[in-house]
């Protein structure tokens, strides 16, 4: 059940100590036309970095981009910062953590990786985002049936290179992503949360798609709220949303409000 915005602000008036769990693309700030390369944000930055300097609230960003990517657009000390879903991360003191075997993941990429350039050939609104732990294509701009047999073609390429119980597929209509199985952020957040208590926190979590919905049953299992960010394109709402902001301004605003 969505929640009236009275009920949650009341939820976060209450907490004396919040643990946020933000994603970014989509969240805190608007998709690019390019994914991957976006340009940093000072006044996102500055957002982050007001938040973090409270110390009833502790910050993570969790992104399905890559850690350099991540780190290169929110140079905020003191956070935790978590790249490819969650499968690296960052401490807030710098320490970094790896949830996978990079050296077995890599090899496996590579292989398919020149297949996919090759499906792609020359055609500049085709985008192929190498994260090192794992490999997106973005179709957008072609026509439906012809993302769909792209789409279906990488697949197929990839297939019988997979080992078994290594990988996992994030799909839709113009986009196909390749990743380790400990690419999931729910595994994540249950990772941070165990293993970095931060006591007496209630856990506040934002996103906008499936990935972000991985999250939703781990936060309420930590007595959580969720927050969906539910876009004009996309309605269509995740079991375990407990509340809808409709864009990253939205986001932000609320964000500002609550500091």
């Amino acid at each position: 059940m969505i929640m009236p915005g009275y009920a949650l602000d009341r939820w976060v008036a209450g907490a004396s100590r919040l643990w946020f769990f933000l994603d970014y693309d989509g969240t805190l700030a608007d998709f690019t036309p390019l994914p991957g390369r976006s340009e940093l944000e000072p006044e996102l930055v500055g957002l982050i970095k007001d938040l973090a300097s409270m110390p009833r609230f502790r910050v993570t960003v969790i992104s399905g981009r890559e850690l350099n990517s991540v780190q290169e657009l929110l140079p905020v000390a003191g956070i935790f910062l978590a790249g490819v879903y969650g499968i690296e991360l960052q401490t807030p003191e710098g320490d970094r953590i790896d949830r996978g075997d990079f050296f077995k993941i890599r090899p496996v990429l590579e292989k398919i990786k020149p297949h996919w350039e090759r499906i792609i050939g020359d055609r500049p609104e085709i985008f192929l985002e190498d994260k090192g732990w794992a490999l997106a294509l973005h179709v957008p701009n072609v026509v439906p049936a012809e993302s769909q047999r792209l789409l279906a073609q990488a697949r197929l390429a990839a297939g019988d290179s997979l080992p078994e119980n290594m990988f996992r597929w994030f799909e839709s209509p113009n986009f196909l992503e390749l990743a380790p199985i400990q690419a999931n952020k729910g595994e994540s957040v249950n990772l941070l949360l165990k293993d970095f208590p931060f006591e007496g926190a209630q856990v506040l979590y934002i996103g906008d798609d499936d990935k972000d919905q991985e999250a939703f049953d781990v936060v309420h299992g930590f007595g959580g709220i969720n927050i969906q960010v539910s876009h004009p394109e996309n309605q269509f709402i995740f079991p375990g949303a407990d509340y809808l902001l409709n864009s990253p301004h939205e986001v932000r605003k609320w964000l500002k409000i609550l500091l």
